[in-house]
């Protein structure tokens, strides 16, 4: 982090003109929401972008930020409405300790000194994060009134490069409490940007060892090269060791939640302190997997990242699911579900071998958390306590019949090991709550079942009964269709955790994991599913498999991986994907998402599959040969290979990588090698050229 230039308000943010006097009015929580309560903020308005995503309010603030973030100094290309974050968030503030402040700070939504550019991954890992020491500041009243524990880039007063010492690894450390806080509220350690901070130090590193090197404000990381050229090793290295024994100690107290709402009086927990998104799965010898690698970095969207697993049945998704469930639930559940469900090293462990272990890393923890299984151990090992809140889910989501018991107030896995393990029952939970909490639930399932101004969800505490109306009439939840059922189940469990442990689902955070995310929805609600759960659950992690490609709706990109078995038998990914937004669903079908050779025939679409599971072989026999032939000419007979030799050519390039890439996943596809692997495709299949002759024409 480096302090950005001094710059002037735009116009267009004059506190006293009448449109920003308006917006900032629509904020102030005393009269936007006629409710009170942390619970009621889900309704509240946010901040108008359009503002914001003035050029005058954008071409300063990259003028003032030299184009680069303001937390991290990634260099940003071409920014827009996306990168302008508000360092004192404009609603719902959220401290160390977990719990939020609906009053602040609403009146510095439209404050020209509290905006800075930033790039998405750090404004997406802040949140609505602003951590202080004692009292915030009221309205009307001076940043210098409260101790803030965010680094501010834009006060001059502020020294970064004294408190956040960068390493050569691509680490940032700090033994400071506004370094370690700034560090973790903005993911400053995430892995992405280690692995960018340890390149740019290697490359500077041989550049000083040849010639004199000075840093360019307008460089990436331009903090750290200051650092690196002024080097002082021992500063860097106390700080570093300072910081891991700070990092570990946090990791091995993480999570004991069980009293965060209900009792603000007691030691609060360090897993308030940032956000704790999956961003790397590693597993070995799990089930039918024998060596996978998941990256979750890649998502484009400004809200908490998904990853939804796709392919056949049988491929290995649902393993993955349980594998991550079992790793981040902890040593306690664990116990429970191998009492219960017989859920037992053995029964995770790939046929005909020992020992097997997952890794899953969370964004800022120093060390993965780990499961281990072996055939000759009784109980799972790996790390004892959950360091994050996990729910997981499978294909059958069926509500409470009275006997149900959460296993633990920071989440809850069996439903995703038993179908028949009953989840919170909405009708008792719905009617137990608050008036301004249920306002916000019944809120959030408008906009999670896409309803009309004609349909809501009502109660009636008395009887503590639920239903839904749907214009003059109304129907009990148990006469509701599974669909209905389903998705209020599902969301009511995730709700009755997030209210355990957060005040509001617009701050909570945790991971959610569903099997089969479509099962039992109308068509219209698979394709507004993703972007209902993240409008209620916007801060939350999903990690979900699906066959229906009316479920991708709402996905970023990066955020879906194919999973696929090879010709081998081997279990294998490609996320190298195409954008979802704006096909058809015949498109998606046919396209690498889904594999289909044909979305008429099932004829052609098993052709294809043999196809391409043959010309990956590398050797082929002469009777492997003999039915690639067989296959091929059908195929030209169907009209699939194409109709001139110009088609056929290009054809057989793209098929050729096509076939590769199922057999082997990203060990093929990987960034920046496509083009380069097609071009020697498309080589090899052109036909021999002639050489001109000597003193010939062109």
């Amino acid at each position: 982090m480096i302090l950005a230039e001094s710059g002037t308000a735009p116009p267009i943010l004059d506190p006293t003109s009448a449109r920003v006097r308006e917006a900032s009015a629509l904020l102030d929580p005393s009269v936007s929401s006629g409710r009170s309560g942390s619970a009621a903020t889900a309704v509240r308005p946010a901040a108008d972008p359009t503002l914001f995503a003035a050029p005058e309010v954008l071409d300063e603030l990259v003028r003032m930020f030299r184009g680069k973030c303001g937390y991290c100094e990634s260099l940003l290309g071409t920014a827009g409405i996306d990168n302008v974050d508000h360092l004192r968030p404009p609603r719902d503030a959220l401290g160390s300790d977990g719990l939020t402040s609906p009053r602040h700070y609403w009146w510095l939504a439209y404050e020209w000194t509290n905006l800075v550019l930033a790039c998405t991954d750090c404004i997406k890992h802040k949140g609505a994060r602003f951590p202080v020491r004692g009292p915030r500041m009221e309205p009307g009243g001076s940043p210098a009134d409260e101790a803030a524990l965010l680094i501010n880039p834009r006060d001059h007063l502020e020294n970064p490069s004294q408190v956040l010492v960068f390493q050569p690894d691509g680490v940032v450390a700090s033994t400071d409490e506004r370094g370690i806080a700034t560090i973790e509220v903005l993911g400053l350690n995430r892995s992405a940007l280690v692995t960018a901070r340890a390149q740019v130090w290697n490359e500077v590193t041989a550049g000083l060892a040849t010639v004199g090197y000075v840093p360019d404000d307008g460089e990436s990381f331009h903090a750290m090269r200051i650092q690196l050229v002024n080097d002082d090793t021992r500063t860097r290295q106390q700080a570093r060791v300072g910081f891991d024994l700070t990092q570990t100690a946090r990791q091995a107290s993480a999570l004991p939640v069980a009293q965060v709402v209900a009792s603000p009086d007691s030691a609060p927990s360090n897993y308030y302190s940032a956000t704790r998104w999956m961003e790397h799965i590693e597993l070995h010898n799990v089930r039918p997997i024998k060596h996978l690698e998941l990256d979750l970095t890649a998502s484009s969207t400004t809200t908490a990242p998904w990853e939804v697993l796709l392919g056949d049945n049988g491929s290995g998704k649902s393993s993955i699911l349980k594998a991550v469930a079992l790793t981040l639930v902890g040593a306690d559940q664990r116990r429970e579900l191998e009492r219960t469900l017989g859920i037992s090293p053995s029964s995770m462990l790939r046929r005909g071998c020992r020992s097997g272990y997952v890794k899953v890393w969370l964004t800022g923890l120093p060390e993965p958390v780990t499961l281990t299984f072996s055939s000759r151990e009784a109980e799972f090992g790996g790390t004892p306590e959950p360091q994050v809140v996990v729910l997981a889910y499978g294909a059958m989501r069926l509500r409470g019949r009275g006997g149900a018991q959460r296993a633990s107030s920071v989440g809850n896995v069996a439903n995703l090991f038993d179908p028949n393990h009953d989840l919170v029952d909405p009708g008792p939970w719905l009617t137990a709550l608050d008036d301004a909490t249920f306002a916000a639930v019944a809120d959030s399932m408008r906009l999670l079942l896409a309803l009309d101004d004609q349909t809501s969800l009502e109660r009636n505490h008395r009887h503590g009964t639920l239903w839904m109306r749907f214009g003059r009439s109304r129907e009990p939840f148990e006469e509701l269709s599974d669909g209905f059922q389903s998705m209020l189940v599902l969301a009511c469990d995730i709700l009755d955790t997030a209210f355990s442990v957060w005040t509001s689902p617009s701050t909570a955070e945790g991971i959610v994991i569903v099997d089969e995310l479509g099962t039992h929805l109308h068509p219209r609600w698979r394709m507004r599913v993703v972007d209902g759960l993240r409008r209620v659950l916007p801060r939350m992690q999903f990690l979900v498999s699906t066959h229906d490609p009316l479920c991708l709706r709402g996905l970023g990109d990066g955020e879906v991986s194919v999973i696929l078995r090879n010709p081998d038998g081997d279990v294998v990914t490609i996320t190298d994907l195409p954008s979802v937004k704006g096909l058809s669903v015949e498109q998606l079908l046919t396209s690498e998402h889904f594999g289909l050779g044909s979305t008429r025939d099932p004829h052609v679409d098993e052709l294809f599959s043999r196809y391409y599971a043959l010309r990956a072989v590398p050797a082929r026999t002469p009777d492997q040969d003999a039915a690639l032939a067989a296959i091929d000419s059908e195929l030209v007979s169907l009209r699939q290979l194409g109709t001139s030799e110009r088609e056929r050519l290009v054809l057989q390039a793209a098929d050729s990588f096509i076939a590769e890439r199922r057999a082997n996943g990203d060990k093929v596809a990987l960034r920046g090698e496509v083009k380069a692997q097609l071009r020697s495709l498309w080589e090899s299949a052109l036909p021999p050229t002639t050489p001109a002759a000597p003193g010939g024409g062109a």
